[in-house]
């Protein structure tokens, strides 16, 4: 693992931040370990706090992947990690999907026909590979608190 960029800059990681005190304890590790932190949360689950322990923050609501890999892209984020917990009641009832989210459903719909939460994020660990952006274990820089 090698936190720096060409030029001796400091890598910048992504953080999908869900609920709870996980992505606050995964941003102190990364911090720990040399990275920048660029946080994608979700307006409906996500500690607005965060905002003020990561080097850039950005709310979005559920089903704005569009947005999402756009701030990724913006901060040369290419490796991305999800933290905390998304409500499955908003999961199911409060999306909003964009036309990168509707994309990624329908091909659900119509090739994998899975809309379990485990198959719909392996769905989008694919999209985020073919731009670039690699989804590493939940594990990843937390193994202080494993």
């Amino acid at each position: 693992m090698n936190p720096q960029r060409g030029g001796g800059r400091p890598e910048t990681v992504g953080l999908i931040a869900g609920n709870r005190s996980l992505p606050f304890l995964w941003t102190q590790q990364a911090h720990a370990q040399g990275f920048k932190v660029a946080a994608c949360g979700f307006a409906e689950e996500t500690d607005r706090r965060l905002a003020g322990k990561v080097d850039a923050f950005q709310l979005i609501t559920l089903g704005q992947l569009g947005r999402l890999i756009r701030f990724f892209k913006a901060h040369e984020v290419t490796r991305v990690v999800m933290q905390g917990q998304i409500q499955h009641k908003q999961l199911y009832s409060n999306i909003k999907p964009d036309w990168r989210a509707q994309w990624l459903l329908t091909r659900q719909a119509l090739f994998v026909r899975d809309f379990r939460t485990e198959a719909l994020l392996k769905s989008v660990a694919k999209l985020l590979a073919g731009q670039g952006i690699e989804l590493q274990s939940a594990l990843w820089l937390m193994e202080p608190w494993l």
